[in-house]
């Protein structure tokens, strides 16, 4: 059973929210890609997986105003909590 069909509500809230995401991203000037569980849920499943209830984007740094982004999702009223990793993706 996948996750769309144990929460249909929780669904659409969680693809409302990646839409708005990837949005604010795109006006800022990144290049978006699905990565992680999200993108092998959406390719082999075509659904998201169950167990994965987290979303990953990638993000292509060439042209991308980050503090543009960061500045427009604070006035929508988000909270940015920001990691930083060494090294190369994985």
């Amino acid at each position: 059973m996948f996750f769309s069909e144990l929460d249909k509500s929780g669904l659409k809230n969680t693809i409302e929210r990646m839409k708005y995401i990837k949005t604010r991203l795109e006006e800022a000037g990144a290049r978006v890609f699905l990565s992680g569980g999200t993108l092998l849920g959406a390719v082999r499943e075509n659904d998201f997986i169950p167990w994965d209830w987290d979303i990953e984007y990638m993000v292509l740094k060439d042209g991308f105003r980050r503090n543009r982004f960061i500045r427009s999702i604070q006035k929508d009223g988000c909270r940015v909590k920001q990691d930083y990793f060494s090294g190369p993706p994985k």
